[in-house]
């Protein structure tokens, strides 16, 4: 890998996989604070020369008015080599830089789905996702699983 240059990687797609809103009930105010749980999957498709990365983001508020309310979204990326400029491997994208791109995707979703809610919108700070997918990586390879922010 060639650090100088662009990583060589295509950004080729970008979807919705899941959105979940339970918004909160009439007269109810707005949560004080949130609790964040993020979740990043990667898949190697069957064609070796893509991969998709899914970053998953879970928000709740704690209180017995808050039990009902609830925010799922899943958002996923599709990333293909770049032919013309090959540099870094799909695979080192996928689990470094991939998760970061999706970020932003994410966040738009958030903000425009809880801008039209009794809550208002929900603008998440900021995440540095690239630590977040060392950490997972670092899990899955020590044999244990979870996902947090």
């Amino acid at each position: 890998m060639d650090a100088a240059r662009e990583p060589g990687i295509v950004f080729r797609s970008v979807y919705v996989e899941r959105i979940r809103f339970d918004d909160l009930p009439d007269g109810v105010t707005r949560p004080d604070d949130f609790q964040y749980l993020i979740g990043i999957q990667r898949t190697h498709l069957e064609h070796p020369d893509a991969a998709e990365v899914t970053v998953r983001l879970r928000i709740t508020a704690t209180g017995p008015d808050f039990a009902k309310f609830g925010v799922e979204v899943g958002v996923v990326g599709r990333f293909e080599p770049d032919p013309a400029s090959p540099n870094l491997s799909l695979t080192d994208f996928a689990n470094h830089q991939a998760p970061a791109l999706v970020m932003p995707f994410v966040r738009e979703l958030i903000a425009n789905i809880t801008a039209r809610s009794r809550v208002g919108p929900i603008l998440l700070p900021p995440i540095n996702i690239l630590a977040l997918a060392q950490r997972e990586e670092e899990q899955t390879r020590a044999g244990t699983s979870g996902h947090g922010q």
